[in-house]
């Protein structure tokens, strides 16, 4: 055993390397893959176009967006409807937009489908080509209401950012063409992008001589000029649905910034019947990033205050926050927090501003927690967690994280992890509701409620909303409890998913079994009801437990595999067949998108590990690695060595499960 040990560090550090040198080079960003961008006029749904109508060709048009599977996906001349066909027949997007002629559902759209399990949307909004960009109008010579769709993305990997504008210019317009090519720039301007990635896409109406081009070119770089790869397809983009003629009219743009194109290519895919799929072609390219660099700096957070800060009562304190583009400070109150963690050296505390805040590029939020992670000498596991459970679903709600510096009156004081508190405001509960609820680590799961030592006696499954004192929802929980323990199999298979988010229970079923996080069975859990029609979610917490440690640091790669069965929930669920054969489709379609796939976990752990190596470094020069607190004194590079050991183990041992579950 300690010959393969030894054996898997030095096949470890050989990867660290491989994967630092790609780095270096330029070769490994967004996801360490390339990143697909595609602009698409899918034309709107005319009954009139005949053998071209949208009921004709939407079956060939959901299969050319799955076989190429951009990252991004900006579409022209969608109509809601045909907006919901792609978005429920197509896998893993999620989209932003909204109808020109209303700013809701009616009209035509310009949205943005992005892959939701590599990237999450931080920001988004549309605004009209006119001289009032913020109400629904018509610009200029234009001859209807046109709009432009923008969103801000973040890798959820390696974090860099990512800023898309998706339209669709008049094609009757001279002037409002040439002027709308004049608004994005300015809008490019006003949401300081200059040193951002940005991406400006669509259905332009405009040849490549024409003014608005020669605007965009002044400031973006053509896709097609710079790609370091030849220009593939036809010429034009425009085609009119003539499938014989040679296509010339180019009318479908790329542009971008700050960014390196490694392709860019027209689309000519045909129907079956040799028809075209529309009347434009695709366009799609191929890019990695080149100004968000894998190790910007961390965020410094300082916390003044006078006197020493206490467990229980919060105590007053300036919160002063130092970006790369920032310095701010904030009135706040302070304590420390955590239960078992709350005897280590180095304290984790809960901050409560004064108004919501975005603090490190996190959604605003007044109530934080700064967490030492003094136990987990690799910074990571609670991370690593939340972002695989919130990649696992669309609905799926963790904890949003940023590593960060923190000082305590200006003298430094380690790494953290600045994290979302979770509560009312994270978990998106409707508060007018009489059913939305919160409770922390609920015991309605075990066996028996036998020697469970409650925390508070009148608040015995630690709801925290609505406060207890208000509405106590002991009665529900309970019922919840009874339908999991005395249903019929007729009624817990038919009600299940009225009860339970089914999905959300199946990936926390998986995370706990990839993680073998043992106490998160029972434990290290928040359970909500966001509103009455809403059914029961479940969002990880305190992940420390996991990924080749114990929650006290102990050694576990893989040779105390946690008891899933410990839950009566889960206990239930695998005596059927139906929740077996759900279980393992959702494992091979996770690994399939590389979530859950051995290399996919690697590169997570990789990437961000690299991202904070040098602050975790910096971090045990005050806080020293062989503690008394610690099993042993290994540093940060033979941690991470240790989580990479752990997950072959452990992925080895889920791929004979899943092969072997009936």
């Amino acid at each position: 055993m300690l010959t393969l040990i030894i054996k898997n560090q030095l096949m470890n550090k050989l990867l660290r390397k491989i994967i630092l040198s790609l780095i270096l080079f330029g070769c490994f960003h967004m996801s360490g893959q390339t990143t697909s961008i595609m602009t698409f006029n899918i034309r709107y749904d005319n009954p009139k176009d005949n053998e071209n109508s949208w009921n004709k060709r939407k079956n060939e048009v959901i299969n050319l967006i799955e076989y190429y599977h951009p990252d991004f996906l900006g579409i022209q001349e969608g109509l809601h409807n045909q907006i919901d066909y792609i978005q429920k027949n197509t896998s893993n997007y999620d989209y932003i937009g909204i109808g020109r002629d209303d700013g809701n559902k009616k009209g035509e759209y310009s949205a943005i489908y992005y892959d939701s399990t590599k990237f999450k949307l931080i920001t988004q909004k549309t605004f009209w080509l006119s001289n009032s960009p913020d109400t629904i109008s018509i610009g200029w010579d234009a001859s209807m209401e046109r709009i432009c769709t923008y969103g801000k993305f973040k890798d959820k990997i390696t974090n860099d950012s990512i800023h898309i504008f998706n339209t669709h210019f008049d094609h009757i317009g001279i002037e409002a063409r040439k002027m709308s090519a004049k608004l994005i720039l300015t809008k490019i301007i006003d949401y300081k992008l200059s040193e951002a990635n940005v991406v400006v896409m669509g259905d332009l109406n405009s040849v490549p001589t024409s003014d608005p081009i020669t605007i965009l070119r002044k400031e973006l770089d053509f896709g097609f000029e710079v790609s370091e790869n030849k220009f593939y397809g036809p010429e034009g983009t425009f085609n009119g649905f003539e499938n014989t003629l040679e296509i010339k009219n180019r009318i479908d743009y790329i542009f971008t910034k700050n960014l390196n194109i490694l392709s860019y290519r027209h689309i000519d895919d045909k129907r079956l019947n040799n028809l075209c799929i529309s009347d434009h072609l695709p366009v799609l390219i191929e890019i990695k990033n080149e100004t968000d660099s894998i190790k910007d700096d961390l965020a410094i957070l300082n916390l003044e205050f006078e006197d020493s800060i206490p467990k229980k009562e919060k105590i007053k304190m300036t919160l002063y926050e130092t970006t790369n583009t920032k310095q701010h400070f904030y009135e706040a109150r302070i304590k420390r927090r955590g239960g078992y963690s709350i005897s280590f050296p180095k304290h984790s505390f809960e901050i409560d501003l004064e108004q919501d805040i975005s603090l490190s590029g996190l959604p605003n939020d007044d109530d934080w927690i700064l967490n030492a992670n003094y136990i987990d000498k690799t910074f990571l596991r609670h991370v690593l967690s939340y972002e695989i459970f919130s990649a696992m679903g669309k609905n799926n709600i963790t904890s949003k994280c940023q590593f960060v510096e923190v000082e305590i009156n200006s003298e430094y004081n380690g790494l953290y992890v600045l994290m979302e508190k979770l509560d009312k405001s994270s978990l998106k509960l409707i508060d007018t509701d009489s059913l939305a609820t919160i409770f922390k680590e609920p015991h309605i799961f075990r066996e028996t409620y036998d020697e469970i030592a409650s925390q508070n006696s009148t608040n015995f499954h630690q709801q925290t909303y609505p406060k207890i004192e208000k509405s106590n929802k002991r009665a529900y929980i309970e019922g919840v409890r009874d339908f999991i323990l005395n249903s019929s199999d007729d009624e817990f298979k038919n009600e299940l998913s009225s009860v339970f988010d089914f999905n959300n229970v199946i990936d926390w079923h998986l995370l706990l079994l990839i993680s073998n996080n043992s106490d998160g069975i029972l434990k290290n859990f928040y359970l909500y009801k966001a509103d009455n029609e809403t059914p029961i979610r479940f969002a990880p917490w305190d992940y420390d437990h996991s990924f080749g440690r114990d929650g006290d640091n102990e050694l576990n790669l893989d040779a105390r595999p946690l008891n899933i069965e410990r839950s009566i929930l889960f206990k239930r669920l695998l005596k059927f067949d139906w929740y077996k054969t759900a279980l393992k489709q959702k494992w091979r379609n996770l690994n399939k998108e590389n979530i859950l796939s051995l290399d996919g976990l690697k590169q997570r752990v990789l990437m961000k590990s690299e991202i904070i190596r040098e602050s975790a470094m910096k971090n045990f020069k005050t806080w020293s690695i062989d503690n008394p607190r610690y099993y042993d004194s290994n540093n940060f590079d033979e941690e991470v060595d240790i989580m990479l050991d752990f997950m072959k183990l452990r992925h080895d041992r889920l791929t004979k499960y899943f092969d072997n579950l009936n």
